[in-house]
């Protein structure tokens, strides 16, 4: 706690997000939430290709001018806007290319059908002889129904956190 504390008080807005991605805080309040540093999704536990990777990007916390500065430094270490993501997912995730609606794990319909198989096949968590794909249409993304965030990982913090992050990939096109 006193470890938080400092961390959180330590704090720049002003500094690049860089620096406040890697915050130390942000880090142990991941080893706290989900233990070992391990890829949400497919299980990956090199070290050197795990990363703490915010749901709602910093970024976007520190450009929010309806927040306060408390607020901000609260949100960019708190342990329900992340995941321990390795290189891939990251970068997917990041892009808007897999994103969550509640807890269930969507690829966008902005990947042809071999990415979409890519991403399936290094998201080890999902039982592949079981996957349900469902698309409603050509513009609704793939439901993966085999994959959900755990019930003891998701919150109403959590979910309000993948709801800005699922806005974002579903309306801003990078």
């Amino acid at each position: 706690e006193d470890i938080i504390s400092e961390e959180f008080n330590r704090v720049n807005l002003e500094a690049p997000e860089k620096d406040l991605r890697d915050q130390p805080a942000f880090r142990l309040n991941l080893l706290k939430k989900y233990g070992d540093k391990k890829c949400y999704l497919c299980d990956c536990d090199i070290d050197s290709m795990i990363i703490a990777s915010h749901i709602h990007r910093v970024t976007d916390i520190k450009n929010d001018s309806t927040l306060a500065d408390e607020e901000k430094k609260k949100q960019i270490i708190d342990g329900d806007n992340g995941l321990w993501l390795c290189a891939n997912h990251d970068k997917l995730f990041e892009y808007g290319l897999i994103y969550f609606d509640d807890q269930k794990l969507l690829i966008s319909n902005r990947l042809n059908e071999e990415q979409k198989e890519f991403v399936k096949n290094t998201t080890s968590k999902l039982s592949l002889s079981n996957t349900e794909e469902s698309r409603v249409d050509d513009e609704m993304p793939y439901e993966i129904t085999d994959f959900n965030i755990e019930d003891r990982d998701f919150n109403d913090n959590m979910k309000h956190y993948l709801e800005l992050h699922k806005y974002r990939a579903e309306h801003i096109v990078k």
